[in-house]
């Protein structure tokens, strides 16, 4: 199985008989509401009798990648077209770029991951991570915590490190982290994507969510803080 953003190809063969491959290609509307996350993987039994040789999962995300954003739906959001997207933006600007987003996606979700992340070793990182913790009550503490154990861990294995601050929602107050963050990390780390969002008509009908022009916003943000 291969996902390619909004499409996911599976192919299917009898490697007992050879028999010829079968190929089915479902693609989902970014309206959909549930994003798919093929981050973990399972075998689930529909009946019959069979045997499973073997499973192996692999990934073509790019190693040694230029940059990589680190985020939640908001990198890949459902009613935006996936070519709008701030993620996808920076993916046509750099010459190799990942992005490691998923929905609902929190700070201990990263850290879970962290193991993958330093395998692919990009040279630099846009951390855009938190809300949703904020969303369900995660304590600021704890949150506080998780950011610098992110860092650290990025830090030490010589990937640089660069805070996109709080996309700016009208759902939940998201101020304490932009704060937090800004008064402990260097300002040269720090990409203000808080302030501009603030903007009229940068957010989805949800109030949480960037839309086209609030993406692209975003992502004219990350180069400007960059000097790029």
């Amino acid at each position: 199985m291969e996902r390619a953003y909004d499409a996911i190809t599976v192919t299917a063969e009898n490697m007992t008989t050879h028999s010829t491959r079968i190929m089915l290609t479902y693609k989902y509307l970014p309206s959909y509401e549930f994003m798919q996350n093929t981050g973990r993987f399972a075998l689930f039994d529909k009946g019959g009798q069979y045997l499973v040789d073997s499973i192996s999962v692999t990934s073509s995300e790019e190693v040694n990648a230029e940059a990589m954003n680190i985020g939640d739906s908001k990198a890949n959001y459902f009613p935006n077209a996936f070519d709008s997207c701030y993620t996808r933006l920076l993916r046509h600007h750099y010459k190799s770029f990942v992005n490691s987003a998923g929905p609902a996606e929190r700070t201990e979700d990263v850290i879970s991951r962290l193991p993958e992340i330093i395998k692919l070793n990009p040279k630099q990182v846009f951390l855009a991570i938190g809300s949703n913790g904020m969303r369900s009550g995660l304590p600021m503490s704890t949150y506080q915590s998780n950011i610098q154990i992110i860092y650290e861990t990025l830090a030490d294995h010589s990937i640089k490190v660069y805070f996109l601050l709080p996309f700016y929602e009208t759902a939940i107050d998201l101020s304490a982290q932009v704060n937090w963050l800004q008064l402990n990390f260097p300002s040269n780390s720090i990409v203000d994507s808080w302030h501009p969002m603030q903007q009229p008509n940068t957010l989805y009908s949800d109030g949480v969510h960037p839309n086209q022009a609030g993406h692209y916003l975003i992502y004219t943000t990350i180069l400007q803080a960059l000097g790029q």
